[in-house]
């Protein structure tokens, strides 16, 4: 009998315990993300930096004069302080890396990530397509398709190849 009390305490432990919603890992949160569900605090998050990056970014001179048309990726991170450091830039230029952290140092102190219920540093990368396009969605990472002739050449090289297949 005491062997079957002590399962049945065990399974009503861990029945009770199933059904919390525990979540473990909280993104860091700007001002007016705070209001938001749990679930659409990260995409605020994400909202927020494009939109600070694309209000305060100032393209080079230097890139401007070259009409460079590329792409920058920064690893970042928001400290158990809620500050962002930038951890490291991938650019052509040594402009635009100065830039971005020049803006990156702009950003404001905001509540920090949680891990198991204590502030902790969380890091994130993002990449930006230069020039800035100010009006694009910050959901959309989609460039446009440019396909030249000599990718549709292989293209069609590679349908024609296919079609000949045949089984063993």
């Amino acid at each position: 009998m005491k062997r079957f009390s002590i399962h049945v305490l065990l399974l009503l432990q861990t029945v009770v315990y199933s059904q919390n919603e525990f979540h473990n890992e909280k993104s860091p949160v700007f001002s007016n993300c705070d209001i938001l569900e749990f679930n659409e605090q990260q995409r605020c998050f994400d909202n927020e930096v494009r939109q600070f990056i694309y209000k305060n970014f100032k393209t080079p001179p230097g890139v401007i004069e070259a009409k460079y048309e590329g792409e920058v990726s920064v690893l970042f991170e928001v400290n158990a302080e809620g500050q962002f450091k930038v951890i490291y830039v991938d650019a052509v230029y040594d402009e635009l890396k100065e830039e971005l952290k020049r803006v990156f140092s702009m950003f404001p102190q905001i509540k920090p990530g949680m891990y198991n219920g204590k502030p902790s540093f969380m890091q994130y990368s993002i990449a930006l397509n230069i020039p800035l396009n100010r009006n694009a969605s910050a959901n959309t990472g989609i460039k446009p398709n440019r396909i030249n002739q000599i990718q549709e050449k292989a293209e069609r090289e590679f349908d024609s190849i296919t079609r000949n297949l045949t089984a063993f």
